[in-house]
């Protein structure tokens, strides 16, 4: 699905028919999907870790090729620059500030979300374009959700305190509510509720028309989530 949202900026949040494999865009060969107006399309090799790039009008030529940069979020005031996240069963979040005109994606599994890249990116936004928390709005992607998303009792202990209360227990297993821990953290850290849209986050792992890795072991396939200033 796409979807256009007030007149300077766009997301983009694949389904299996336009997921892209990673070596195709280590090679340049990015699927454009219909309705994407922005002149190029820009990605990271992305590591489960907390840190990310600030792209701007001077180091944008550094961002020319996909891949080549570890991190795992991107952040940009850079008008017609896609900045995007490949997922299979992390959530990616895709961030707009329309008072300063910034946008950025961020991926979020649980060991990001542990390691705190919410806040870090919320602190390098304000830092490099002066965004505020409170002006922000937030689309959360397809994720797994607390219905499959089956963890084991020591996962727990690795998880910062305000998120152990989102792993359940449900027949004797243990379930994570990844994406409520994620809105949490974002309201935790001065973003208003009614600014975060979870309409699009539906389960990768029980619904078969999102690519994942849990439910489909080994495979590469990922969704691509993108956002841009028009």
């Amino acid at each position: 699905m796409y979807i256009h949202q007030e007149d300077w900026y766009g997301f983009g949040i694949g389904d299996r028919y336009t997921c892209v494999e990673p070596d195709m865009l280590r090679a340049q060969i990015v699927p454009v999907p219909s309705g994407v107006t922005a002149q190029a399309i820009t990605f990271q090799h992305q590591v489960h870790g907390i840190n990310g790039h600030a792209i701007t009008h001077h180091t944008r030529n550094n961002y020319a090729q996909s891949l080549v940069h570890d991190g795992d979020y991107l952040i940009t005031d850079c008008a017609q620059l896609a900045v995007g996240v490949l997922t299979a069963d992390c959530a990616a979040l895709l961030i707009a500030d329309p008072v300063c005109r910034v946008v950025g994606a961020i991926h979020v599994g649980w060991r990001g979300l542990a390691g705190g890249i919410i806040p870090t990116v919320l602190a390098h936004m304000d830092n490099c374009f002066g965004t505020k928390a409170a002006d922000m709005s937030i689309w959360c992607s397809p994720c797994a959700h607390a219905c499959c998303y089956r963890v084991c009792a020591d996962f727990i202990q690795q998880l910062p305190v305000f998120a152990q209360k989102y792993v359940l227990t449900r027949d004797h297993n243990y379930y994570f509510d990844l994406l409520h821990a994620v809105i949490e953290e974002l309201t935790n850290n001065g973003v208003m509720v009614s600014h975060i849209n979870t309409s699009l986050s539906k389960c990768t792992i029980c619904n078969d028309q999102f690519c994942s890795y849990r439910r489909n072991a080994g495979a590469s396939a990922r969704q691509m989530s993108i956002i841009w200033i028009h």
